[in-house]
């Protein structure tokens, strides 16, 4: 294994005595050894991407996803971080081209999924929190999504809550305070990382059977005539489907709103002209499951979104290349995901 000597694995390997073989059962948010093993040999092939994981213990998942599915965490005590990311719509909203917040103002993006969150290098469309603990802070005391005064009044509230008494305790040996609210919560996504895909099969373990004709078609177009690859990476030994970069496709230039009214993207955190309409490449893995999308989430599905990609930049494809295209897309989702 490539990080024998990780104190992740060290951890988890101490985890799986403790929670005993029976619990091994492959459905990975209830099995963060198996998560962090399937997401080693798929996602990254670099332990670093996992730095800060050691936080990752039993008690903090617990905590974590209790926290992360509490309504009581919003001012209005009627949105959860799992409204917007729900496990039943791939951990996002597929119903939504951008999430409600307090009295259902727009929270202004699509909600990206978290799984597989664990191997990104920065989060949010615009990269402005590089690690999960920073990106908690921000939902929480957004006017427009949870709207609380601050992330101490939260702490303040759930330490009044003694539901939360022993899972803290148990957690962190201490009561609810900012610092481990956002390191359970960031505990838990850590472990709602997918199992292998088809393609993963097919291109990593050589089960030539596991993509039909079209899919492997829409491989030679993914990462040939149409150049996917040189954002959506696919390596020699795992494929993140990402470059983890910021770049501007073009796509403000569709909106119909004025200039000034189009979001700006990277630019609005860095101020350079050169991150001006720039957004995070999204992971592909699983994206048949995290419509709609593009950062306002107003491409509904695959097929509009290939068309786009098609058009502005000059593809060529025929009706029939962009059908290949969708069908491998569809098939990077994986058999084994996190249980709600």
């Amino acid at each position: 294994m490539a990080c024998r000597g990780h104190p992740v694995v060290a951890f988890l390997l101490c985890l799986a005595v403790l929670v005993g073989c029976s619990s091994l059962s492959g459905e990975y948010a209830d099995d963060p050894v198996q998560a962090f093993k399937r997401a080693e040999g798929y996602l990254s092939s670099s332990a670093d991407a996992y730095e800060g994981a050691s936080t990752v213990t039993v008690g903090r998942i617990d905590l974590g996803k209790k926290l992360f599915h509490d309504k009581r965490l919003s001012a209005a005590g009627d949105k959860s971080c799992g409204t917007c990311h729900d496990p039943a719509q791939g951990y996002t909203e597929n119903n939504k081209a951008v999430s409600d917040g307090l009295d259902w103002r727009t929270a202004g993006r699509n909600a990206p999924t978290v799984l597989d969150v664990a191997s990104r290098r920065s989060f949010f469309w615009d990269g402005r929190a590089d690690t999960l603990e920073k990106q908690m802070v921000e939902p929480l005391t957004n006017k427009n999504e949870m709207a609380n005064d601050s992330f101490e009044a939260v702490a303040a509230r759930i330490r009044e809550m003694s539901d939360y008494d022993r899972f803290f305790s148990y957690a962190f040996g201490e009561p609810a305070s900012p610092q481990n609210i956002a390191q359970a919560i960031a505990a838990y996504q850590k472990t709602l990382v997918t199992g292998p895909n088809r393609f993963d099969l097919w291109f990593y373990e050589d089960k030539k059977k596991s993509l039909n004709e079209n899919e492997i078609a829409g491989y030679e177009l993914f990462v040939g005539k149409a150049g996917c690859n040189a954002c959506h990476l696919i390596g020699a030994r795992s494929a993140p489907f990402t470059d983890e970069k910021f770049h501007d496709t073009g796509y403000w230039k569709t909106k119909p709103d004025t200039y000034a009214e189009v979001d700006t993207g990277r630019y609005r955190v860095t101020g350079n002209r050169e991150d001006l309409y720039a957004f995070r490449t999204p992971s592909l893995r699983n994206v048949a499951l995290t419509g709609p999308y593009m950062h306002d989430g107003r491409l509904k599905t695959l097929k509009e979104t290939v068309l786009f990609f098609n058009e502005t930049g000059n593809l060529d494809l025929t009706d029939a290349e962009v059908d290949q295209l969708v069908d491998f897309l569809k098939a990077l989702t994986s058999k084994k995901r996190p249980a709600a």
